[in-house]
């Protein structure tokens, strides 16, 4: 076996499991080993040279930031609207972000609020359609939780595992201790505000036909 084969994490295609069906090749800004068979995979760097006049059934950046890192785009707003712009009619938009309220997040990272998130999906003509909360965040999410129910989310933060932190990093057994805590603190917390402040959001958004 393979250093690449033992290192892969196949958390990273968690989003997969979200993301609306019946699209044979969506537009996605992600690694090839992440998506499904018949994506056209393009690197955000090379986005400008795919973009259709009358749009993709669907497109898919399930790290925002990243893309947003090839526009110069600090907060990833304007990427979003770009992305949301190249769906066309009756398809869908599956895009995944980092909560810029969220405290363990780097202020580095392109992050964006639940708000800003559905503000920049209003301008590019989408609707909102699904949101998810993503633990430990959304890049590796082992847990993907509906925003809109609290018992769910119960479940998650007393039940499940959320602190997974990567391996090989410093601080590893202390971050993870954190984020436990931090956990364990959510799961008391209001439902509005343990929304408001999760580590990253999944959303799912459609152009109505």
């Amino acid at each position: 076996m393979t250093t690449a084969m033992t290192s892969r994490d196949a958390r990273s295609m968690a989003w997969q499991f979200v993301a609306p069906s019946g699209v044979a090749a969506p537009l996605a800004l992600a690694n090839p080993d992440d998506c499904p068979k018949g994506a056209v995979v393009v690197p955000a760097g090379e986005l400008a040279a795919h973009l259709r006049s009358a749009g993709w059934p669907a497109v898919v950046a399930p790290d925002l930031g990243r893309a947003a890192a090839e526009f110069a785009d600090s907060h990833g707003s304007a990427t979003t609207e770009l992305l949301g712009r190249q769906v066309a009619p009756g398809g869908w938009l599956l895009v995944g972000a980092a909560n810029a309220w969220y405290p363990g997040n780097h202020a580095a990272d392109a992050c964006l609020t639940l708000a800003r998130l559905r503000r920049a999906l209003r301008r590019a003509g989408l609707r909102m359609e699904a949101v998810y909360l993503a633990f430990p965040d959304h890049r590796h999410p082992a847990v993907l939780a509906a925003a809109g129910s609290a018992a769910a989310l119960d479940q998650v933060l007393f039940r499940l595992p959320t602190s997974y932190v990567a391996h090989g990093g410093r601080w590893h057994r202390t971050r993870r201790r954190v984020r436990t805590l931090m956990a364990l603190a959510a799961g008391s917390a209001p439902h509005r505000l343990r929304v408001q402040f999760a580590p990253g959001y999944l959303v799912v958004a459609r152009r109505p036909t």
